[in-house]
């Protein structure tokens, strides 16, 4: 992977100007396709099919009067004389209600002083008889009314609010329609791509290293907003998408271009230093780098440092699309958009980026001014850099001098704040999770206030009784059951449908919507459905919002498991591959695992038993958002794995080429530390700033990604982590053989590189094979072959064998990018094997006569611009003919093709004549009689 990132940023950054101005065409384009076909956001987020929810949809369809969208309008009396029963107050509140069901898909308007509904409307009249309740019905769902019907509606209220309150009354309204408010963006998400700004500007004292993240990352979340924008022509998309797209986009893309760019100015400043050592005492005669080793810098920058980016970009897109499991479809969206625009930070980082410093060259040194001059900055750079590194030096050495003393420390204070998230309710939002100035927020606690706390939380039972003789006094039997549970407030309309072929229970529970009591009231209603079955006939299914956000929060939770073994697992798996390692990803994981766990137990000690809510602008406690901890876990899990690649695999680099672990480990840490600080840093302000203001879906989710991050990037990474490492020792890196044979292979630490641009002088250009010294093992790691030089000039016709057909088979493997090697130095057609093996795979044609086809087969390799055809077991024709047949379609593609390569493998050892030149044909005459192998 490193190798095809080194010459995708060679290419990019030799096309700096062409790849801008490719960016610039392709975001217009995609703007003005945009704004042609796109569709406003639709927040109709559909709810999986759940007993509520399907029992729900049967209300809609035989009994209209409870399904629909339900809205109120609270009239309160407290200073009214007669209270709910003065005359002027009932005529204000008939003549509102005649008001509202004159809106457009109003329907069954009811008061308490409306005869036609006696029995329900009795349970609008408050029992102190100072409130009163305007209840009506949309025939919509909640999230398809139009802006102008609640415009309509808030109009009637104000006006039933201003006469009420000349006899000293007022009027609220809310209801369903209004208990859920979707995330906008405001000024506070500035302010976080500001304060990133500033944290960057504050790491590199340049203005233009500051920006050029900035902007890399604002352009990967413009693309990724218009895409989403474009898609509402063909599917609803949710405003919360497109938010939580913007929050991680911002933050992983700043991120990732962070990642890059550090790697690449740490490069040039080293070269710097390298072109004129006294570059500390006279800056005025520091000599610039030509362009081509910016380029170079930048190219090894994006294969090093890109390489993690790439790899932490795929985990937090596994992590997100594993949000699917959950079967909630709104959700499973989220992660597939938030996924892409992840996707979208990488591409950007790998490709805009380099073309981007291609261009700045060395201004993000920030060395010299517009003049020349050395540049005045208000910061001592000098003393701040001296600072820094004493401070990170402090660190390492604190976290590894006494490595268990750490260990156990860190353990027990996140194990110590994991405790509390045993407390952790989640449920869905309504209007108590709305802030407190909000209108529906305080009409629901005006509700709560004179009617009960269930009253705004109503559960209704909704069964077939088209068996029963009679109805009424059958759905009266039953109400007056359910009304005698535990958890039952009241029994507020118990009724059959005008068709009397399904009856429903509306009850009113003692318990708010998000409150324990309710749940276990849910279910022992659902409990109870054998009873009322056999002794009634009346199946019935339990369903209202409250019942369905129960169902919701229930499955949420029954998905977090699957989704965290499915998550680590893969993840698990491509850090063993990465790392060659298996303590390396355990401790990856069980690091997550207690950075989610104290999250969770701060975030509980916050929304349940209000230590810093106020501080936090939380105006209601008791419960968190339900699909809260799994967003956390997807988001948090990818983003903790950016910062552990980063670190481990700097770490890994010089262990790799020293093999002292402790050195290792310093020197990883203090090459790396400055980077993640910063990240950190800027992750934790970007999530941060959609705290203030958020709404009650959003702020849970980035409250917790703050703290999330906080945790797991600085006690975990930065300093759990470098103290396990040196427990372990050289161990860390310890994996079993067959299991290291059987992985794939992936350089994000740039050795293919370092390994190609070490060879780039080496071997004659005049060669299309050169090995040396080259060494395989087999999967237990015994040696199979070593010490094998071989060179074979381009257009060259050879025959090779060696004193097994194994070894020979291998070899020619080899030489054609199909397999490994253990050590030494080999190039195909000029390209540094393994780095480019899949350029030679491309240009290398490998036949096993043993399979049959060949002479198809080389014919559509030559057609196919092979440069080289390797055959393996040309002695296995046995039949002269077909030898003869074999020779002369050989002879063919070397007349067509005179620069050709072609490599004759035998399976056993022969004694033959090489052809005097490259133009001699081959004939039969050449093959003599095999010799037994020895």
């Amino acid at each position: 992977m490193s190798s095809s990132l080194y010459h995708l940023a060679l290419w990019v950054t030799r096309h700096a100007k062409t790849t801008i101005l490719g960016y610039l065409i392709f975001i217009l384009a995609l703007s003005g396709l945009t704004f042609s076909v796109q569709k406003s956001l639709n927040n109709d987020i559909k709810i999986p099919a759940t007993e509520a929810q399907e029992a729900y949809d049967v209300l809609q369809n035989n009994f209209s009067q409870a399904a629909g969208t339900q809205i109120q309008i609270l009239a309160t009396a407290n200073d009214v004389s007669d209270g709910a029963d003065n005359s002027q107050f009932q005529k204000l509140v008939i003549e509102s209600a005649e008001n509202l069901a004159k809106i457009p898909n109003v329907s069954t308007v009811i008061t308490p002083y409306n005869q036609t509904y006696s029995q329900m409307g009795k349970f609008l009249r408050a029992s102190d008889n100072k409130a009163v309740i305007i209840q009506g019905v949309i025939e919509q769902n909640r999230f398809l009314v139009s802006e102008k019907t609640k415009t309509e509606l808030n109009e009637i209220c104000q006006k039933l609010n201003q006469k009420l309150t000349q006899i000293g009354g007022k009027a609220y309204l809310g209801g369903d329609l209004f208990s859920i408010s979707m995330p906008e963006i405001s000024i506070t998400e500035i302010i976080g791509v500001i304060l990133a700004l500033v944290i960057l500007f504050v790491a590199f004292f340049s203005i233009f290293a500051a920006f050029i993240p900035i902007f890399s990352s604002l352009t990967a979340v413009g693309i990724t907003i218009l895409l989403i924008l474009t898609s509402t022509s063909f599917m609803s998309i949710p405003s919360i998408t497109l938010i939580l797209s913007l929050m991680l986009g911002i933050a992983v893309g700043i991120d990732y271009a962070l990642f890059i760019l550090a790697r690449h100015r740490d490069q040039l400043l080293e070269k710097q230093l390298l072109k004129n050592q006294s570059v500390q005492k006279n800056l005025s005669k520091v000599q610039f780098l030509e362009n081509t080793d910016i380029n170079e810098s930048i190219a090894q920058a994006v294969a090093t440092a890109g390489g993690a980016v790439v790899f932490a970009g795929m985990t937090v897109i596994i992590a997100l699309l594993g949000l699917g499991v959950t079967g909630i479809g709104f959700l499973t969206l989220m992660g597939q958009a938030a996924a892409f625009g992840v996707a979208i930070a990488v591409i950007t980082s790998i490709t805009l980026l380099p073309a981007i410093l291609a261009i700045t060259k060395l201004k993000i040194l920030n060395i010299f001014s517009k003049h020349g001059k050395r540049s005045k900055n208000k910061f001592n750079k000098k003393q701040n850099t001296s600072i820094t590194k004493k401070t990170y030096n402090l660190w390492i050495l604190v976290s590894t001098k006494l490595p268990i003393l750490t260990i156990v420390i860190i353990l027990s204070g996140l194990l110590f704040l994991s405790y509390p998230a045993k407390n952790l309710h989640l449920a869905m939002t309504d209007a108590a999770s709305l802030p407190a100035n909000n209108q529906a927020r305080i009409e629901y606690d005006e509700v709560a206030k004179h009617f009960g706390e269930g009253y705004n939380s109503p559960l209704v039972l909704e069964g077939s009784i088209i068996h029963s003789k009679d109805p009424l006094n059958l759905i009266k039997e039953i109400s007056d059951e359910i009304k005698q549970m535990p958890g039952v407030a009241s029994i507020a309309l118990a009724t059959p449908n005008p068709s009397a072929t399904y009856g429903i229970i509306n009850i009113i529970p003692k318990t708010r919507a998000d409150s324990p009591d309710t749940n276990q009231l849910v279910k022992n209603l659902r409990d109870k459905k054998s009873y009322f079955a056999n002794k009634y006939g009346f199946n019935y299914s339990v369903t209202g919002i409250a019942a369905i956000g129960i169902d919701v929060s229930n499955q949420l939770t029954n998905s977090i498991l699957p989704f965290t073994i499915l998550v680590i697992g893969l993840a698990f798996l491509i850090l063993m591959a990465v790392f060659r390692s298996i303590w390396i990803p355990l401790t990856a994981a069980g690091g997550f695992l207690l950075s989610i766990g104290s999250t969770l137990g701060i975030i509980s000690l916050i929304y349940i038993n209000g230590f810093g809510a106020n501080f936090f602008n939380i105006s209601h406690l008791g419960s968190v958002i339900c699909f809260m901890p799994i967003i956390l876990l997807a988001i948090l899990f990818g983003l903790a794995m950016d910062y552990e690649v980063f670190l481990i695999s700097h770490i890994r680099e010089h262990w790799a080429i020293t093999g002292k672990i402790n050195q290792s480990i310093r020197i990883g840490f203090l090459s790396s530390a400055k980077v993640i600080t910063t990240a950190g840093l800027i992750m934790f302000f970007v999530f941060a700033m959609f705290v203030p203001n958020g709404d009650s879906n959003i702020k849970p989710i980035a409250l917790s990604l703050a703290i999330g991050i906080a945790i797991d990037a600085f006690i975990v990474r930065m300093t759990l982590m470098p103290a396990i490492l040196k427990l372990l020792g050289n161990k860390a890196w310890w994996i079993p053989s067959w299991l290291d044979s059987i992985l794939p292979y992936f350089d994000i630490e740039g050795n293919n590189v370092r390994q190609e641009l070490s060879l780039q002088n080496w071997s004659d250009k005049n060669n299309i094979i050169q090995a040396e010294n080259l060494v395989l093992r087999n999967k237990a790691g015994r040696i199979v072959f070593r010490n094998l030089d071989f060179s074979c000039k381009y257009g060259e016709i050879r025959k090779l064998f060696f004193s097994s057909a194994v070894i020979t088979k291998a070899a020619l493997l080899i030489f054609a990018g199909r397999l490994h090697f253990a050590d030494g130095q080999l190039k195909t057609l000029g390209y540094v094997l393994p780095a480019r093996a899949k350029k030679v795979v491309r240009k290398v044609g490998f036949i096993d006569i043993a399979k049959g086809n060949y002479l198809s087969e080389m014919e559509f390799l030559s057609l196919e611009g092979s440069k080289m055809l390797i055959f393996y077991g040309i002695d296995k024709i046995s039949d002269k003919a077909d030898l003869e047949n074999f020779y002369k379609s050989l002879n063919k593609i070397k007349e067509n093709f005179p620069y050709m390569t072609i490599l004759l493998g035998y399976s056993t050892v022969i004694s033959f004549k090489n052809p005097k030149n490259n133009n001699q044909k081959i004939e039969l005459s050449d093959i003599i009689e095999p010799e037994e192998s020895k």
